[in-house]
């Protein structure tokens, strides 16, 4: 960004902040990027990645979703479901262990 003037370099937008090239006069003006997959939008930290057992497409979703009942998936995780028999989809939510399920 740039306060105009006689200024002839930019200043950067804070970490995980971009601008509209011509966009920008302050820091205010910078906006959050979208976030990656298997990440969730915080208002004071920018993206951080979802919890495990849930999953995320990124964006500018505000909150990840859980996994269905029985299933968990790692820190990051970006779909939802093992992969089902009946429907063929893959993604990053697989079955709890015996021991997961026990605790």
């Amino acid at each position: 960004y740039s306060a105009g003037g006689t200024t002839e370099s930019c200043t950067a937008c804070p970490d995980g902040k971009t601008s509209e090239v011509g966009s920008a006069s302050s820091a205010a003006d910078c906006t959050w990027v979208p976030c990656d997959v298997g990440q969730k939008f915080d208002n004071t930290n920018g993206c951080v990645d979802c919890p495990a057992a849930e999953y995320s497409a990124g964006g500018t979703t505000e909150s990840c979703t859980a996994c269905p009942d029985g299933k968990t998936s790692e820190v990051g995780s970006a779909s939802s479901a093992e992969t089902y028999s009946a429907g063929g989809t893959t993604d990053s939510c697989t079955a709890l262990s015996r021991w997961e399920n026990i605790r």
